[in-house]
């Protein structure tokens, strides 16, 4: 909708370009009317500007709390997820839904992440459970030799071997890295114990 009003706009601006001075034609821009399109597009481009992922947490923080949260602002995203997901322990069902929705419509709002770009949005219990098993899997495989693995986060919660994998790897059951895995995921405590998302 937006799209099609700043081509509106664009349009009729043209035209009145093109108009002869003579004819004394109003432009539909110079109408109370056009000025309010103009100042409602510059307002919608302004509102959907990119936000740095840096600075997103702050900005979603600032947002739930207009709708009457208490959040401090977060030093960095996992302050802001350590902070919210443990909020989240302490709501009822209802509470955590009506919580979930302020988040996501200002996660939507101000297009954190990129998240209005994509189709659906995810279940909060869902994502954390994910970053849980797979924050265990990452340390159990340091604890295991593997110093280069990094700690998973929000955006990227593989466990992520790179340092340890080429191009050349294939999987294979006797490969020291599939055991491992098979070794941590064994380990995981019963909570953590559903089926790994593939």
């Amino acid at each position: 909708m937006y799209k099609k009003l700043s081509l509106f706009l664009i349009f009729f601006s043209f035209c009145s370009l093109f108009q002869n001075e003579e004819q004394s034609v109003v432009s539909v821009l110079d109408t109370d009317k056009g000025k309010e399109a103009i100042a409602l597009d510059k307002e919608l481009i302004e509102e959907k500007e990119e936000i740095a992922d840096e600075d997103a947490p702050l900005i979603l923080v600032q947002c739930v709390n207009e709708a009457g949260y208490k959040f401090k602002e977060p030093k960095n995203f996992i302050d802001l997820y350590t902070t919210v997901s443990s909020y989240f322990e302490t709501l009822t069902e209802e509470e955590a839904e009506e919580l979930w929705e302020a988040l996501e419509g200002c996660v939507l709002k101000y297009n954190l992440w990129g998240a209005a770009d994509e189709a659906q949005f995810e279940d909060p219990i869902q994502t954390s459970n994910e970053l849980d098993r797979a924050l265990f899997i990452a340390n159990c495989f340091r604890e295991q030799g593997y110093d280069k693995v990094p700690d998973p986060n929000y955006f990227n919660r593989e466990v992520n071997l790179d340092a340890y994998i080429d191009e050349n790897w294939e999987l294979r059951e006797d490969d020291p890295l599939v055991q491992t895995w098979q070794s941590c995921e064994d380990k995981l405590p019963e909570d953590l114990k559903e089926e790994w998302d593939d």
